[in-house]
């Protein structure tokens, strides 16, 4: 009986480690609106790249943009810094995990973070060159980012591609 009853204690731990492991990915793998809409306007397309104005992909209100990448957060900036760079009040996380902060009257009023990674369980991924460090956009004079679809052997990947212009054109 005793083994009976350890055998069902072992079987439900490993059905409920299993459900956690489970929801955390679910969770980790959760695109926000912005990084939904991006793809859903290169899907609309039916191109592997595009530009997409940021504009169309929010419904609040923003005066700019900030994206930067994990390699960026990962230098240790403190908010005192970032402040001093970005003129707003920002605690920076301490995960390596690429973002783009909307910030309207020097307050941020939405943000989206997204793993870093190259793998391809990845499904929104931000590359900034890293001769910019970060990239400000302003919503009506120059909102407009290049996105990049690839398709791997089980799923498709979106990368938002920040470089100075003139290695876009």
């Amino acid at each position: 009986m005793k083994k009976l009853k350890c055998v069902f204690i072992i079987i439900f731990l490993i059905i409920a480690f299993t459900t956690v492991v489970s929801i955390s990915k679910c969770q980790e793998n959760e695109l926000g609106s912005v990084a939904q809409g991006i793809i859903d306007e290169i899907e609309t397309s039916g191109n592997d790249e595009c530009m997409v104005e940021l504009k169309t992909v929010t419904n609040f209100e923003w005066d700019r943009a900030i994206i930067a990448s994990a390699d960026f957060f990962a230098m240790g900036y403190s908010s005192e810094t970032l402040e001093d760079i970005w003129k707003i009040e920002y605690d920076p996380q301490s995960d390596f995990r690429s973002r783009i902060l909307f910030v309207k009257d020097n307050k941020v009023v939405y943000e989206e973070s997204y793993v870093a990674s190259v793998e391809e369980s990845a499904k929104f991924n931000i590359s900034v060159s890293p001769s910019l460090d970060y990239y400000c956009i302003l919503p009506y004079d120059d909102s407009f980012v290049f996105v990049t679809k690839e398709k791997h052997k089980s799923s498709t990947c979106y990368s938002l591609i920040i470089y100075p212009e003139d290695k876009m054109n």
